[in-house]
């Protein structure tokens, strides 16, 4: 093809797009508003159910991914039982670091709060357990596990004020009542380290209303006879 044939085909392929958008707003032009309305209407709902589709699939496929790398990191934990803490968390923190906005990077936010705890890093255990709070549905147990897991964190800061805020909350959530007999206690030892007497009383008698376990009923029991 020679060098005037490719001149022209490229010519009349840049000239396409223009005329053909010429021949559409003729169209348009010599129909009633109506149709020109329905037609623009009918173009708009498929441009959204375009982006709709289109997010959608790249967001099964980014939870996929995210996914397939906690479920990983389950085997691997399974396969090899020792492996090291520092490891685990390290997979973890890479799932929330590639895949931020996952729901894997979610669940794996409340995994490190733990390790980070039992690790003794109780600062990034309190960054963990916020940002697992900060996404989760409050109807989730895990929500409640969560707040609690926080109290725990900020206790071992000497944090009571945050400590009491964190077990309040726990309370609050829609699971709340499950670990109302633990967690009565943890807001009435609050409560003692703030030497008001009175509320640690009134947690510590809930509390012993809903403990069956004999052994941790007498250790309630000399708490409120100590006060």
């Amino acid at each position: 093809m020679g060098d005037d044939q490719m001149s022209n085909r490229s010519f009349y392929i840049e000239d396409l797009f223009p005329r053909l958008v010429k021949k559409i707003r003729d169209f348009l032009g010599k129909q009633p508003k109506f149709i020109v309305y329905t037609i623009y209407t009918i173009c708009g709902i498929l441009a959204v159910l375009a982006v709709y589709a289109g997010w959608h699939l790249y967001d099964r496929n980014y939870e996929k991914k995210a996914w397939e790398l906690y479920a990983n990191i389950q085997q691997n934990l399974a396969a090899n039982p020792n492996t090291q803490l520092q490891d685990i968390a390290q997979g973890l923190q890479g799932i929330v670091n590639e895949y931020p906005l996952s729901e894997a990077a979610n669940s794996a936010n409340y995994r490190l709060g733990s390790i980070y705890y039992f690790s003794n890093n109780v600062d990034a255990a309190i960054s963990s357990y916020k940002a697992y709070i900060r996404r989760a549905s409050n109807k989730d147990e895990l929500t409640t596990m969560a707040y609690i897991s926080l109290g725990y964190a900020n206790e071992a800061k000497g944090e009571v004020e945050k400590a009491l805020d964190s077990y309040q909350k726990a309370e609050k959530t829609p699971n709340g009542a499950n670990f109302s007999s633990t967690n009565w206690q943890n807001i009435a030892r609050m409560y003692e380290l703030q030497n008001k007497r009175e509320k640690a009383l009134e947690y510590y008698g809930k509390a012993l209303k809903e403990i069956q376990d004999p052994v941790a009923r007498r250790i309630v029991q000399s708490k409120i006879a100590s006060l």
